[in-house]
This record gives structure tokens, C-alpha cells and sequence, in this order.
């Protein structure tokens, strides 16, 4: 694996030495570290390119595409759609709105 040494010696009395070692095999991994040495002396790196970005959500489900069966939603169209007309499965009576159920 390489072993990369970066030095950035001082410019002045005041100035500080910068020094950066590093092994790495991937060229992602060394940038980031080249990266942060140039910050480290001093350098304002640009940020990211646009095109690097992710790129933004897509919808590919709409309010008008059907995401069930149209006879699951309603209770006894989806026991027989599931299960057919077999008498062995549970079977719900079904209301009207002129019955009178109480609650």
C-alpha cells in the first residue's frame, strides 16, 4: 500500500509546519486526505461540482396508479377475491345505510 507524506513548511516565524502521512490504495480515500492538507495550510477548496450531486427524487408512483386489487377494498369482494364462495371462511353480513345497527 502507498505511504504518502505531505509537508507544508512555514512561511514566517509565525506561520506553522503542516504535515500529513497517510496509506492508502484508493484514490478516494487519498483525496480526501490531500483535501484536508490543503485546508490544513491554509487553502479554501471549491465546493462539490453540481454534477456530483444525487440527483433528486423521481415519483415513479402516481395518485392514479393502483396499488390493490379494486375488490380489496371492500370487505366481502376481498374475502371472495382471497378465498372464493368456500363456506369455511369467515363470512361478514353486509350493512346498508338504511339499516339500523345499533352501536
Amino acid at each position: 500500500m502507498p505511504k504518502f507524506t505531505l509537508v507544508k513548511h512555514p512561511d514566517n516565524q509565525f506561520d506553522a509546519e503542516v504535515t500529513v502521512t497517510f496509506e492508502s490504495d484508493m484514490l478516494g480515500v487519498a483525496r480526501g486526505h490531500f483535501d484536508d492538507f490543503l485546508q490544513a495550510s491554509g487553502f479554501e477548496l471549491p465546493l462539490e461540482v453540481e454534477a456530483k450531486e444525487e440527483p433528486d427524487f423521481e415519483f415513479r408512483l402516481t395518485q392514479s396508479d393502483r396499488l390493490a386489487a379494486e375488490a380489496d377494498w371492500a370487505w366481502n369482494d376481498a374475502f371472495v377475491s382471497k378465498f372464493g364462495n368456500n363456506p369455511d371462511v369467515i363470512q361478514f353480513p353486509s350493512f346498508n345505510d338504511d339499516d339500523n345497527i345499533p352501536f
